[in-house]
């Protein structure tokens, strides 16, 4: 994904899930993501209702532990 600076008075907001759209894309890539943060409850999505194997979505608490 590209790295940009994070919005401010002279900057646009940036639009997360059309980078991720345009990062899959270049990569010639499927997918799907679905974000939260938990503190602020503001979310992020592209494709997040596609349905996806239970392995997929666990990957990243297991990989925590």
């Amino acid at each position: 994904m590209v790295s940009r600076p994070a919005p401010g008075p002279n900057r646009p907001p940036l639009d997360l899930a059309a980078e991720v759209r345009r990062t899959l894309a270049t990569a010639h890539c499927d997918g799907t993501i679905h974000a939260l943060a938990i503190d602020t409850g503001r979310a992020v999505g592209v494709d997040e209702d596609t349905p996806v194997a239970a392995a997929s979505v666990f990957k990243v608490p297991v990989a925590l532990e």
